[in-house]
């Protein structure tokens, strides 16, 4: 049997199944009916397996690999600042709102010391299409929400171009893939204690990184005040470091001293700010799609920026905006730009009129 050459992509929402096959850009979808699915849950699941398998199995596809991309219907998103709480307790909060059979959650908890998003679907509907899939010789890889993918060209539908685009972000594929999670049964649902920190926390990186350095910095000057002590006191002889001997010369004039001037130069009340580590960000996610105040913060905690807030805000956005401190120097302000500008790409730059807190504030709009 030929395989695949490129993995089929689909994208599964509470009323209907859509398939893109990469391979001849056939596009094709089958809607269910309210027999067999209502309200993103199976009410029927032979009627639901039988509409399916009638699908799929039309299609006659070759054996391969597939991507199941989950619509934002499906998902159920939420990002909390977690400073000074308990993860486990806080995760146990958000589980118990969401609307579906505790059975049947999924999720995928992502966290640093800032901010835990919590992203939940209904397990047993997923895997009933992963299900019928394997029956007809597709191994589905992925499992991931339709919604972490911001640089779409239509946020409304997936297009040939839009698959071809997340199959490559290999990156977000493994970060938010729903097959990661291992089943449980509902008392484990309780214990969160073995679940991965998704999000690496680089302020704790950076600062054992800081410590190393510093611990090796002072042992190399104990090092050098220790063998220039001994030098100098003779305890090991060398020939090019020895004390004089020879009595200082008695001065014969009377030198004449020149007053130092204890003036200050003026410093303005007002620098220009140049320091990545000094400025304070604020970013908030004002699309309604879930993860991207998480997503803009990595890219700015890779690149060097400590001191970030993230949240949400009810004022929703079109386009992304950045507002910032008139102090805050160019070469920051392009830095911070080009980081998001693929993601976010076009973003509305205005200077703040009004004084804050944060040196600059971003938010997320739909693009």
């Amino acid at each position: 049997m030929s395989l695949l050459s490129k993995p089929l992509v689909c994208l599964l929402s509470g009323f209907s199944l859509e398939i893109l096959n990469l391979n001849n850009n056939n596009q094709q979808n089958v809607s269910f009916s309210p027999e067999s699915v209502v309200h993103s849950e199976i009410v029927n699941v032979g009627k639901f397996k039988e509409v399916l398998q009638g699908f799929i199995s039309g299609l006659k596809l070759k054996e391969g690999k597939g991507l199941l991309l989950l619509s934002s219907g499906l998902v159920f998103a939420n990002e909390i600042i977690i400073a000074g709480k308990d993860i486990e307790e806080e995760t146990k909060k958000i589980l118990s709102s969401v609307p579906i059979n505790s059975n049947n959650i999924s999720f995928i908890s992502l966290h640093n010391k800032k901010v835990l998003q919590i992203l939940a679907a209904n397990r047993k509907l997923y895997e009933t299409v992963l299900e019928v899939l394997t029956q007809n010789n597709i191994e589905v890889e992925y499992v991931v929400p339709i919604s972490v993918f911001t640089n779409r060209e239509n946020s409304q539908s997936l297009t040939i171009q839009d698959a071809k685009k997340i199959l490559k972000q290999k990156k977000i594929l493994k970060q938010y893939n729903f097959l990661q999670e291992s089943t449980k049964d509902e008392s484990e649902t309780d214990n969160l204690s073995n679940q991965d920190d998704l999000i690496p926390d680089d302020e704790e990186q950076k600062s054992s990184l800081k410590q190393i350095i510093f611990l090796i910095i002072s042992l190399l000057l104990l090092a050098g005040m220790a063998g220039y002590f001994l030098l100098w006191s003779e305890i090991i002889p060398s020939p090019w470091f020895k004390k004089s001997n020879t009595p200082s010369p008695t001065p014969t004039a009377t030198t004449k001293l020149t007053p130092i001037s204890t003036t200050k130069p003026t410093v303005s009340a007002e620098e220009i700010i140049d320091d990545k580590s000094a400025i304070k960000i604020q970013i908030l996610n004002g699309s309604g799609i879930a993860g991207q105040a998480g997503q803009i913060s990595t890219l700015l905690e890779d690149a060097g920026y400590e001191n970030i807030t993230t949240g949400n805000t009810d004022e929703t956005e079109d386009r992304t905006t950045i507002l910032y401190n008139k102090l805050l120097s160019k070469k920051l302000l392009d830095d911070i730009t080009d980081l998001i500008k693929d993601d976010f790409p076009d973003p509305t730059i205005k200077e703040a009129t009004d004084s804050s807190e944060f040196d600059v504030l971003i938010t997320t709009g739909q693009f």
